[in-house]
C-alpha cells in the first residue's frame, strides 16, 4: 500500500480507468480514505472513474459496466483531455453523481459540476512519502524538456513542437525528450538532474493545468510554463515563469535572461511552497476526497439518480441515438 496519510476509519473508493488490471491492482491512502485499483474490489463506499472504462472486462468490470455496490450519487467522474482533444457527452457524465473537470461549465454542463484544479495524476513516478524526505534535490544539469514529435493542427500540438523547436535551435544546454525525440524510460530522468525545465501545454484555457505544470516542481525544477493564464491563482509567485506560446523570440529571451541571472535559486523558496500545495492540496487524491467531505452538503439533490450500474462511454455511444448526440456535441463544439 502507498501510505500518504495516517488512516483512521477506512472510506474505500473503487477506482475504475483504461488502464485497469489485475497486473496492477494497489491501493493508495489519503488521510482516512482508501482508494483502491483492484478490478476485483466490491466492498467500497464510491466509485471513481478517472476518464474512462477499460475497453476488455477485467474483474467485476464487465463490458464497460460496473454494477454499483454503492448509492449511484457517490460516483464521480474525473475527465483528463481538454475539449479540443474529448468531449464528454451528456448521456456519459449524467449517470455520475459528480464530475470533477478541468472544463469550463458551460462546457460540460452538470447538476453536481466541480472545477478541478490539479486534479489529474501526475507522470512523475515518486511517492508523496519519497518526496516530502527530499528537502533539497541537488541539481547537475541546466535546461530540460519533455515534448514528443506529434504536430496536430486542431490542437496546439504543432505550435508546442515548433516552439520546442525554436528555443532548442538557440538554447545549447537545452536536453530535448520526448516520443520520436529522445525517448525516456520515465519522466523523472528528465527533470531530477535538471534547474530549469520547459512546459507547453496542448490546450491553454482558464483552470486547465495539468501534470505539465505539477511535475517539474515536485522535484524543484523552475518551469518556464506555456499554458492556464490562472495557475497563478493557485500556486506561488515566482514557483514558474510564464513564457508567451505564440511569441517564441520572447519565449527564448525569458529563459535566457532567467538562467543567466540565476534566478533558480532566487526561486527556490516559492518552489519549495509549490510543491507543498501540491501535496497536500492539487492533487488527484486531495480534490476528490473534499468532494466526498462534502457531499452531504453540497449535493444537488435534484440530480436524482436511480440507475443501479454506469457504463463507459464507448459502450454507451453503440447506441445509434448517442452516437448521434455525440456528433452533434463535435459539430458544434468546433462551429464555436
Amino acid at each position: 500500500m502507498n501510505q500518504i496519510g495516517a488512516v483512521n476509519q477506512h472510506m474505500k473508493i473503487k477506482v475504475i480507468y483504461k488502464g485497469l488490471s489485475e497486473d496492477q491492482a494497489y491501493q493508495v491512502v489519503w488521510k482516512d480514505h482508501v482508494f483502491d485499483y483492484s478490478p476485483q474490489c466490491q466492498d467500497y463506499d464510491w466509485i471513481l472513474v478517472y476518464d474512462e472504462f477499460p475497453k476488455n472486462s477485467v474483474g467485476s468490470v464487465q463490458n464497460q459496466e460496473e454494477v454499483l455496490n454503492c448509492p449511484p450519487e457517490q460516483t464521480i467522474l474525473v475527465t483528463t483531455e481538454p475539449p479540443t482533444i474529448k468531449l464528454y457527452p451528456s448521456f456519459y457524465t449524467h449517470q455520475f453523481g459528480y464530475v470533477l473537470t478541468t472544463h469550463e461549465q458551460s462546457e460540460l454542463p452538470h447538476p453536481n459540476y466541480r472545477l478541478g484544479q490539479g486534479c489529474l495524476l501526475w507522470f512523475y513516478s515518486k511517492t508523496m512519502e519519497e518526496l516530502r524526505s527530499y528537502p533539497e534535490m541537488p541539481k547537475s544539469k541546466i535546461l530540460s524538456t519533455v515534448c514528443s514529435s506529434k504536430q496536430q493542427g486542431h490542437t496546439l500540438h504543432g505550435k508546442r513542437y515548433q516552439l520546442t523547436k525554436y528555443l532548442a535551435d538557440r538554447l545549447p544546454e537545452l536536453d530535448w525528450y520526448g516520443h520520436g525525440v529522445r525517448w525516456l524510460d520515465k519522466k523523472d530522468d528528465g527533470l531530477d538532474d535538471y534547474k530549469y525545465h520547459i512546459s507547453i501545454e496542448n490546450y491553454c484555457a482558464p483552470h486547465h493545468w495539468t501534470e505539465k505544470l505539477a511535475d517539474p516542481i515536485l522535484p524543484l525544477a523552475l518551469n518556464f510554463y506555456a499554458g492556464d493564464p490562472k495557475a497563478h491563482e493557485c500556486l506561488p509567485e515566482g514557483s514558474f515563469i510564464p513564457i508567451p506560446l505564440d511569441d517564441p523570440e520572447a519565449a527564448y529571451q525569458i529563459i535566457r535572461d532567467a538562467i543567466d541571472q540565476n534566478a533558480y535559486e532566487k526561486a527556490l523558496p516559492a518552489l519549495k511552497e509549490a510543491r507543498k500545495l501540491l501535496l497536500e492540496k492539487y492533487n488527484l487524491y486531495a480534490q476528490v476526497v473534499q468532494v466526498i467531505e462534502n457531499h452531504e452538503k453540497t449535493y444537488n439533490k435534484a440530480h436524482v439518480l436511480k440507475h443501479r450500474s454506469i457504463k463507459g462511454r464507448h459502450r454507451l455511444r453503440k447506441r445509434p441515438l448517442n452516437a448521434l448526440k455525440a456528433l452533434w456535441g463535435q459539430v458544434r463544439f468546433r462551429l464555436k
